[in-house]
């Protein structure tokens, strides 16, 4: 005979939702074309991210990228 196992859905959403760092504040928009909300930190030139999470993520990798000369203007580091 064949055991049946029952599983509990598991939510979306995290126990505890993600604490934005201080001095970072997040813009937030819907697609045009799925309607998911997206997020991106405000005044600061980066695309869109699916999660205020990833949003931050993003915006710290460009950010050390632009300070250690890996973005410049005329393409030499």
């Amino acid at each position: 005979m064949a055991s049946s196992k029952t599983t509990t859905p598991t939510p979306d959403t995290p126990a505890e939702p993600y604490v934005v760092p201080d001095g970072i504040q997040l813009e937030h928009k819907f697609g045009a074309v799925t309607g998911k909300p997206m997020w991106k930190v405000a005044g600061f030139n980066m695309p869109y991210e699916g999660s205020p999470e990833g949003a931050v993520k993003l915006h710290n990798v460009l950010r050390t990228a632009y300070e250690n000369g890996y973005f410049v203007s005329n393409g030499k580091r």
